[in-house]
């Protein structure tokens, strides 16, 4: 009788416990530096996610993509001196826009593009390999998606060392209870005070085409774990463009994996 009593004291106990998690409510961050660090922190640890997309320009037909993250070796249990930095990421995406669906990984410091299957030669490999920052081709045609999934999945557009927090409240994603939080970026003092070269190049780009301002929405779990984020800004003569994100699968086990040798071409084709 003692042993069962004890054992339905400890399923309650277990019951209280598992109740308690999930009623734990998300932290509140009074400042940029504070929300910045809790979720790149949250992020590193979890390790990996999964990130979908839908972005678009003005009244252009809404683009989407997918993909399957995790924190890259180099950056894997380094120490952060800046909790505002980004991390680095490797991927494993599929983008579909208006010109087709194209699929793309990055691992190993090296971006492998698949090449379209109707567009694969006979006993050529349908992958090649290049620099994913260089300037050949193959690199130059996807450098905007790759940028895109890496500022996304960073939060780099939308938690820069500069941001303001214009206003935070309570709220869900996916029945999930999220803190949202609505920021103010200016484009020149994220510029002056960046220190990623390819975010900072990003910037520079969007000041040149005269924008100055991008608004964001962040909704972090209770975990600091972000479950959303909406990016905006007003491109002048193209409209307003919109990239929303929404993050899954957080800590679950996947791998970024390059494609084995013999299915890669040793040269990016230059015609």
């Amino acid at each position: 009788m003692r042993r069962r009593g004890m054992a339905i004291l400890s399923l309650a106990a277990l019951a209280g416990t598992l109740t308690a998690c999930g009623d734990a409510e998300p932290a509140v961050h009074e400042d940029t530096r504070s929300l910045a660090s809790a979720a790149r922190e949250a992020m590193a640890e979890a390790g990996t996610t999964r990130l979908e997309f839908t972005f678009a320009t003005g009244e252009q037909a809404a683009n989407s993509g997918r993909c399957l993250t995790t924190v890259s070796d180099s950056d894997a249990g380094a120490p952060v001196d800046d909790p505002t930095a980004a991390v680095e990421h490797d991927f494993d995406c599929v983008f579909t826009t208006q010109g087709g669906e194209t699929r793309f990984i990055v691992a190993g410091g090296y971006l492998y593009v698949e090449v379209p299957q109707d567009q694969q030669e006979d006993g050529a490999r349908p992958w090649v390999r290049t620099d994913p920052y260089g300037s050949d081709p193959v690199a130059q045609q996807l450098a905007g998606l790759h940028q895109q999934a890496a500022r996304s999945a960073s939060l780099a557009d939308s938690l820069p060392a500069t941001a303001e927090i214009v206003s935070s409240e309570p709220d869900e994603v996916d029945g999930v209870a999220a803190r949202r939080y609505e920021l103010g970026v200016d484009v020149a003092q994220a510029i002056d005070a960046g220190a990623d070269e390819s975010v900072v190049a990003a910037q520079e780009a969007l000041l040149s085409a005269g924008v100055t301002t991008i608004e964001a929405t962040v909704w972090l779990d209770a975990d600091d774990l972000p479950r959303r984020q909406i990016v905006e800004f007003d491109m002048p003569e193209a409209g307003v463009v919109r990239t929303e994100t929404d993050f899954s699968l957080w800590g679950e086990a996947h791998e970024v994996l390059a494609p084995p040798d013999h299915q890669v071409a040793e040269r990016v084709p230059t015609g």
